[in-house]
């Protein structure tokens, strides 16, 4: 039997909170897709993610598409958005992962929007478009 479409969430999920990682050294394991948890104040780093574009190929064997990242400082500060930005794209851009629930083939940045402010709380976040290609483990 093979096996069925990859599963994106987590497996982003496991490759923004890679041990030993640049970006799980500041975010932990604060990473949320589609929305924060409602008790989260901004008061430590955290990125939220969400999916664009997600289109299965004929095998049903891999994923490509877009997803969409905040980065969240946690602070007050833009300057700590876009480190954290800068971070993601240090552990992520232009690499392959391997993690439990999958892999990824490949991941770029397509863009990046430094310095904007949630408009429901008010929080500086920087926002960046990734396009990958997620690929399921076999059965």
């Amino acid at each position: 039997m093979m096996a069925g479409p990859p599963d994106s969430v987590q497996i982003l999920y496991e490759v923004f909170t890679l041990d030993g990682g640049v970006l799980a050294a500041e975010i932990g394991t604060r990473a949320w897709c589609p929305i924060a948890p409602s008790d989260w104040r901004n008061e430590e780093p955290a990125i939220v993610y969400s999916f664009l574009a997600p289109v299965l190929d004929v095998s049903r064997r891999s994923e490509r598409g877009e997803v969409s990242v905040r980065c969240y400082g946690g602070s007050t500060q833009f300057t700590d958005a876009n480190r954290l930005m800068r971070l993601l794209g240090k552990q992520v851009h232009d690499q392959s992962f391997d993690v439990a629930a999958g892999g990824i083939a490949w991941i770029w940045q397509a863009s990046s929007n430094p310095s904007l402010r949630d408009p429901d709380t008010g929080w500086p976040y920087a926002q960046s478009t990734w396009i990958y290609q997620a690929v399921a483990r076999p059965d």
